[in-house]
């Protein structure tokens, strides 16, 4: 068994985080100093690494945790967090998460000019176009899902 490797993450996706944490932070807390963001902050966290982590432990190729469907799956999971629990650490991870995904089919369209390889694994192909308004709707959600982090 090979000894495990903390895998690498691009510099940009952790400025991206960073930004967006800091973000979510002022504008729920306020600037109001509290321990409850030490939790948001520990499932963030989690959130950025955890996709490369399991990749790396799966270790299947193409992994069945990259693609749409998996980032459908985590939408649905993230509105049910946001709006049905109090646990900050789950939030930070799935809003992260979804973060993370967003970063990769933005990567992949920006690299192949479509979004082939991410619709893979529901077979179904779509157009550079559609493939642009995919990622524009995905990224409406996101900001979204943060106004109700925010907010509730």
């Amino acid at each position: 068994m090979k000894p495990f490797k903390f895998p690498k993450i691009e510099g940009k996706f952790v400025v991206w985080s960073f930004f967006y944490l800091v973000l979510l932070i002022l504008l729920r807390w306020r600037l109001t100093p509290n321990i409850t963001i030490l939790l948001f902050v520990f499932g963030a966290i989690i959130g950025i690494f955890i996709l490369d982590v399991m990749e790396k432990i799966i270790d299947m190729k193409p992994s069945p945790l990259g693609g749409a469907l998996a980032q459908m799956i985590l939408l649905v999971l993230t509105f049910f967090s946001i709006t049905s629990t109090g646990n900050l650490v789950g939030k930070g991870v799935v809003l992260f998460l979804n973060l993370k995904y967003l970063y990769l089919a933005r990567n992949e369209f920006l690299g192949t000019g479509n979004l082939t390889n991410w619709f893979k694994q529901i077979n179904m192909t779509i157009t550079p176009k559609r493939a642009e308004s995919y990622l524009l709707v995905f990224t409406i959600i996101i900001i979204m899902q943060a106004a109700m982090f925010i907010l509730l």
